[in-house]
């Protein structure tokens, strides 16, 4: 029946779509329908009343845009109004779709927006029980296409009934929706059928909704419906069925299902899918690379398997991401080392200050590269491996850098993997494509970004590794940094092998105990330790501060003649390093570089006016106006004036420091007791224990009193609120519990590291460049060490630092009391003692 109102209420339901046949909710929450339906409620109107249901939202600049849309004119079945305490209240509407209809004009804007229109079809009756009439259907056809239409129609019904109640059912269906389609199902007029297909199925979007909205021509209607069932009908097969789908065109599963009734026309083949302009590309580009004949093979039927499996598939785009992924890696692109030796050299000393070891390791590499590409070029077959380096040292001792150093030198790609707080294997391996969101592991992705297969590879920080329950890194780091198993390296994603032979692979540790041992035993260890006050003023005047003034802007000023001279003396250098900085490497030195050209960039600022700026910084006072009050001055050497202390050295994070050792003892009637405080480890208090029982067992030798139980006996190590602990101590609080026994002071300028045995041997220790350094920072000038350290301190120490200090290497204790202990007298050797 026609409609016919003089004017009709507009409602936008947004996102959604609205067609007619089917009950559908809509949520009204804006002030101004809102109030729409509070009058309507308020007159007893709102139950069976009709609105104009447009999709979109309001035009906000014109109206008139409006004039010739098509939407679905809805009446209201039933509605609840939801109150809210802190909001106004909203309504939920259901209701049902009629008809179609064009909007001819638009009457008012506000207070509700209201338009004339013209409905398009013809409408269902009005009353409350029109569920149960039907209308006939009316789709002007010819004679020759009535027997398709039929069967089209014939198709929609029974294929919607498969669907909603069949096998291949969704697993979550709109559960209201599809309870009313079936309902009435068997007697919905054949015109309201198509509307009935767009609107109770979730997976059709909203541009084939509004296709169907607009569609005025009924049989028009009936054959995009019947596509949109075909998709529907293949999707929920794939679904359910995803094998026999990619083996087979499905027919079988088909029939199966559904009997050997065809509710719809047979599906074009999924073989015979056409590939798109993008798959021929990808297939192009797979095609070309020179891929091994099993990872070919492999390729080749995961491309094969993509393109039998429709657009909207998700297990296409897996397919397409992982076939992108693999066209995209550098399987036979390289670049060529640019190996010249005396280049390669200079690259490095401009790069880096002293590391003599380092560079000649690095050059002994690049000239066995250079001899393996000679050989090779000549027509022998030789590959020689790849190292796997790794740099071991404290932060901010140049490891990044020497890395990028040596990419740099060579000519090839530099990529920087931080592995630091790593706890799950997939990081290194990838994640197996059945997981959602797979991709490859950091190793792979490193080629990707590189570009080429012959990156330098920068693992940073292996020893921050860390097990969990999703596996261990560093165990699947172990294939990566084998030379005989990298060459055929398998990505979990991947799932074919690529070839990380070519890499150089450089690996950078704080802590080489926290590494486990078959990985360190993959790796050549290179220690890097700290630098000397000299090597860190070089460093900074070479180095940090000329690109410090350079990041800051400094030089262009003093191009463009508004700086006259910058004068900065050696020693405000040292002073600065010394008294504002204390650690090993050098980027606090770094920091304080910055900010002292932050500061000549507000003093030149605030002289803006004047031309030719001169800034001269020299003194002491300088320093405290830029960074104010030194901060380290703890750590310096003091006068020993009181018998049992003595001076010892240790190292930290920070490099190497002075460690004190104080002894007292007090009389008692019943005595023998040690006392320990500092914060001693379990280390230090054993070495205490060796040094009281090694005097106690040699008092008569040394001359010392036997009346060892007569006092309680208390040793103490300075900074209490420092927890410490390691085996360098024991020649020192021997030492400094001799010269309380004894009555003799130790020498200031001595200073000493060693572990003591209960034999009296002076054992190694570690750390000895640090520690010398810090001697020598502090102003020691003696330093006694263990005699099997004699080829480290060699090798390790600059040639300046042995020609300041007097190095004494011991073998026993004796010789330590010798150098360190004013007055002492040599005690006669040990001739077939028991002790």
């Amino acid at each position: 029946m026609k409609m016919d109102f003089s004017e009709l209420l507009l409602v936008f339901t947004g996102d959604a779509v609205i067609l007619p046949g089917i009950p559908q909710t809509v949520s009204v929450a804006t002030r101004e329908k809102v109030g729409m339906m509070e009058k309507l409620l308020e007159e007893d109107k709102l139950n069976g009343s009709y609105f104009g249901l447009l999709p979109g939202i309001l035009p906000t600049s014109r109206t008139d845009e409006l004039v010739g849309k098509i939407g679905t004119l809805g009446r209201v079945n039933k509605f609840v109004k939801v109150k809210r305490s802190l909001a106004q209240p909203y309504f939920v509407l259901n209701i049902v779709g009629k008809c179609r209809f064009r909007v001819e004009s638009v009457v008012s804007v506000t207070p509700h927006l209201t338009c004339t229109y013209t409905t398009l079809e013809e409408v269902r009756s009005t009353d409350d029980n029109d569920d149960d009439d039907v209308v006939p259907l009316d789709v002007a056809i010819t004679d020759d296409d009535s027997l398709s239409v039929d069967k089209l129609v014939s198709s929609l019904r029974v294929g919607l009934m498969k669907l909603l109640t069949g096998p291949l059912r969704p697993a979550r269906p709109q559960q209201d929706s599809c309870t009313s389609a079936i309902s009435i199902l068997k007697k919905i007029p054949a015109h309201l059928l198509p509307d009935m297909v767009a609107n109770i199925f979730v997976s059709i979007s909203r541009k084939d909704k509004l296709k169907m909205l607009s569609m005025l021509d009924k049989k028009e209607r009936i054959v995009f419906a019947h596509k949109l069932m075909t998709d529907e009908f293949e999707k929920r097969l794939i679904e359910e069925h995803p094998v026999s789908v990619s083996l087979t065109n499905g027919d079988d599963v088909k029939k199966k299902l559904f009997g050997s009734r065809k509710l719809f026309p047979p599906p074009t083949s999924t073989s015979e899918k056409p590939a798109t302009e993008e798959e021929k590309k990808l297939e192009a580009k797979l095609t070309s690379l020179k891929l091994s004949e099993q990872s070919s093979k492999m390729v080749m039927n995961e491309l094969a398997r993509m393109k039998k499996l429709p657009k909207y598939s998700g297990e296409y785009h897996n397919l397409r991401d992982y076939l992108e992924t693999v066209a995209v890696l550098p399987w036979n692109t390289s670049t060529e080392d640019n190996i010249t030796l005396e280049e390669a050299e200079k690259i490095l000393e401009s790069d880096h200050y002293s590391m003599k070891d380092i560079k000649k390791r690095i050059l002994e590499y690049l000239a066995v590269n250079k001899l393996e590409k000679e050989l090779q070029q000549e027509g022998e077959s030789i590959k020689l491996r790849n190292p796997i380096l790794c740099f071991v040292g404290y932060p901010g001792v140049g490891k990044t850098s020497v890395a990028k150093s040596i990419a740099h030198s060579l000519g090839r790609k530099f990529v920087r993997i931080s592995l630091g707080g790593a706890h799950d294997q997939s990081v290194i391996r990838g994640h197996r494509r059945t997981y959602v969101g797979a991709m490859c592991g950091r190793i792979i992705d490193a080629v990707k970004v590189a570009g080429v297969n012959n990156p330098v590879i920068l693992l940073d920080e292996v020893d921050k590794l860390r097990r969990s329950n999703h596996g261990d890194p560093s165990a699947a780091l172990l294939e990566v940094l084998d030379p005989e198993q990298n060459n055929s390296f398998v990505d979990n994603y991947l799932n074919i092998p690529f070839d990380l032979s070519t890499c150089i692979f450089i690996c950078t540790a704080n802590n080489l105990s926290e590494i486990p041992h078959a990985l360190a035993d993959r790796m050549e260890i290179i220690r890097m330790s700290g630098y000397t006050v000299d090597e860190k003023f070089e460093i900074a005047k070479k180095f940090l501060l000329p690109k410090q003034m350079k990041a800051h802007g400094i030089r262009s000023w003093s191009a463009r003649n508004k700086i006259k001279e910058i004068t900065i003396s050696d020693e405000f250098v040292r002073m600065m390093i010394s008294k504002y900085t204390m650690e090993t490497g050098v980027r606090d030195v770094d920091r304080k570089i910055a900010a002292l050209c932050r500061y000549l960039v507000l003093e030149v600022s605030k002289r803006k006016e004047e031309e030719n700026i001169v800034i001269s910084l020299d003194s002491e006072e300088d320093l405290k106006e830029i960074f104010g009050a030194p901060k380290y001055l703890g750590q310096k050497k003091r006068p020993i004036t009181r018998c049992g202390m003595a001076t010892g050295l240790s190292v930290s994070t920070f490099g190497g420091k002075i460690m004190m050792v104080e002894s007292s003892r007090v009389r008692v009637k019943k005595g023998g007791k040690i006392k320990l405080t500092g914060q001693l480890g379990s280390v230090l208090q054993e070495s205490a224990f060796i040094a009281i029982t090694y005097l106690r067992s040699h008092a008569k030798r040394y001359g010392l009193p036997d009346n060892f139980d007569d006092y309680n006996y208390h040793i103490h190590m300075p900074a209490g609120g420092t927890q410490k602990d390691g085996p360098s101590a024991g020649i020192t609080m021997a030492t400094a519990l001799f010269s309380l026994l004894s009555n003799k002071l130790v020498n200031s300028d001595v200073v000493m590291t060693g572990e003591l045995s209960l034999r009296g041997r002076v054992l190694p220790i570690g750390g000895v460049k640090n520690k010398v350094m810090a001697a020598q920072r502090l102003g020691f000038t003696k330093v006694i060490l263990p005699i099997d350290n004699k080829m480290d301190a060699e090798e390790d120490l600059p040639a300046d630092l042995m020609e300041t200090m007097e190095i004494t290497y011991v073998e026993f204790v004796d010789q330590v009391f010798k150098v360190a202990i004013e007055g002492f007298v040599e005690p006669p050797p040990l001739i077939n003692s028991s002790l």
